[in-house]
């Protein structure tokens, strides 16, 4: 086994995964930094694994699993150390929560977004939890908050000059004055709304008409579709039936490669196209495919709205019996979409109340002594105290670990030729040695006045000799002379496989055993 590679390493990777559009590698690597950062207790790296795979699973509207890891990451950040990443956390949080219909959980996650960001955030993210809200105000119904929310990040965005920004705003808020329209039955084009959506889509227009290369140079495709989405019902509604068609035909091959529920609302829209010609098996049929396919995306606040729009045309064809059908069948999905989250919750309560444990572990080390002063690694007390936690939270019949205990011999004979300051540089160089040397997710600290104690996560008895022999290398290699002239330093590295029912105790035992008996890895390195 090579060594593990570091967590920021992991993280980095996965950014430059999700920039090349490779979501299922970037999940697989989301899940190594998640289970890497774990095992090293490390819950920021943690989190940002976790952000990583909700962006992952947006991309593939598995919004129950998106919101699920959003709800990780929020739990194992903290306000004040690491702001932007929980602004992301409760952004993404925000968004899939609207997307499963959950509007109060939703509206509150952007809610507490926005106010993070406002605090102390840079623009970007303000504007971010800004449009995040805003989207969930609009699957909640509440047009008139939703519009305002996006003419906050309109003002944000226009202070920091970002033309690609406004015109990507622009057209969310475009999108948001039609779903009100249609929420509210306003498909006339003389009311007042409708007017206004035009006034929104011509600024979208002037916008384009400002840059080299027009729109497609300013936003990417999934906008410019919305935006053929509302001019498509702005010409439905005016009564341009057959423009109409030939318009939402034309902005059909901009949902290939995107998120699969766009591609629903131009079904939406061909069944107000529909409507328009009273066609009502046709816009039945549209209506039932919006209910139907947005059931199976897990975006149930398109499917909601969609059992609105069909159960509106049954009523209107006196198809009263089938309008009941399709609320009972609403119904009964709703009860078993809450059937197939249960697992998730419990899931989510067991992950939550690890973290609590954490959180309570944490603050009952803040009571030990944290770094030992001299050489800036950790204090005995508080190494015997993680080590027996990752101990107790491996299963040692199928992980493997060990324990190093490094000595400096003749450590008194040093300070006597030498002086005591030189005994302390030695023990200070040997430290930072074993920094320099050893994986992420090890553990070192300093056992007694001069002996070391390394705890070797997910090592081998291979993988901890050759952890041995690098540190053996740079003792040997490291120019001990720069100290006082004709220094010379040996040390002694012993060490022990754990295994099932092992302690701290009994695996430092072990290696002072062997390093007092001098059996078969006891070495001595004289540089």
């Amino acid at each position: 086994m090579s060594d593990l590679p570091r967590l920021d390493e992991l993280d980095i990777t996965c950014r430059a995964l999700w920039r090349k559009g490779a979501v299922e590698d970037c999940r697989l690597h989301a899940q190594a930094l998640i289970d890497l950062a774990q095992a090293c207790d490390e819950a920021l790296p943690q989190a940002r694994g976790w952000l990583h795979r909700a962006r992952c699973d947006q991309a593939c509207c598995a919004h129950p699993e998106m919101l699920e890891a959003a709800r990780r990451a929020v739990a194992l950040l903290h306000s004040g150390e690491a702001e932007r990443e929980l602004v992301q956390a409760r952004v993404l949080a925000c968004v899939a929560a609207a997307m499963l219909n959950r509007c109060d959980e939703a509206i509150e996650a952007g809610l507490l977004a926005r106010h993070l960001a406002d605090d102390a955030g840079p623009v970007d993210d303000r504007i971010l939890a800004a449009e995040a809200l805003a989207q969930a105000l609009v699957w909640a119904g509440q047009g008139d908050a939703a519009l305002d929310a996006y003419d906050a990040a309109l003002v944000l965005a226009r202070q920091a000059t970002e033309p690609p920004r406004v015109a990507s705003l622009l057209i969310a808020r475009a999108w948001a004055q039609a779903w009100q329209c249609i929420r509210q039955d306003q498909r006339a084009a003389d009311l007042p709304a409708v007017q206004a959506l035009r006034d929104t889509v011509a600024q979208v227009l002037a916008c384009g008409e400002a840059v080299p290369g027009g729109l497609p140079a300013l936003v990417p495709r999934a906008c410019r579709f919305q935006l053929g989405w509302v001019q498509v019902l702005l010409t439905c509604w005016r009564g341009e039936v057959e423009r109409a068609r030939v318009q939402l035909a034309s902005i059909r091959p901009l949902t290939q490669d995107e998120r699969p529920w766009l591609d629903l609302l131009a079904v939406w829209a061909a069944a107000e196209i529909a409507l328009q010609q009273r066609a009502w098996p046709a816009a039945e049929a549209s209506a039932r495919r919006v209910f139907d396919e947005a059931h199976r995306l897990s975006h149930e606040a398109l499917a909601d709205q969609g059992a609105r729009l069909l159960t509106r045309l049954l009523q209107q064809q006196g198809k009263h019996a089938q309008a009941m059908e399709v609320a009972r069948e609403e119904a009964q999905r709703l009860q078993g979409r809450q059937e197939r989250t249960l697992p998730s919750h419990v899931r989510l309560a067991q992950f939550l109340t690890r973290t609590r444990e954490r959180e309570l572990r944490q603050r009952t080390r803040l009571s030990l002594p944290l770094d030992d002063a001299l050489t800036g690694l950790h204090a005995r007390g508080y190494f015997v105290q993680r080590a027996q936690e990752l101990l107790g939270s491996m299963d040692l019949a199928r992980a493997r670990c060990s324990v190093l205990q490094v000595g400096v011999i003749g450590i008194q004979t040093l300070a006597e030729r030498h002086a005591p300051l030189i005994r302390d540089r030695v023990l200070c160089a040997v430290a930072r040695l074993l920094r320099e040397t050893l994986r992420a997710g090890d553990l070192p600290a300093r056992w007694t006045h001069d002996e070391f104690a390394v705890l070797l996560h997910r090592s081998s008895a291979d993988d901890t000799v050759r952890v041995c022999q690098r540190l053996a290398e740079a003792v040997q290699a490291h120019d001990w002379s720069a100290l006082t002239e004709g220094l010379a330093v040996q040390v002694d590295i012993s060490h022990a496989q754990a295994r099932v029912g092992d302690t701290i105790e009994t695996l430092m035992r072990r290696c002072d055993d062997e390093m007092r008996a001098g059996r078969q890895q006891h070495r001595q390195i004289a540089a």
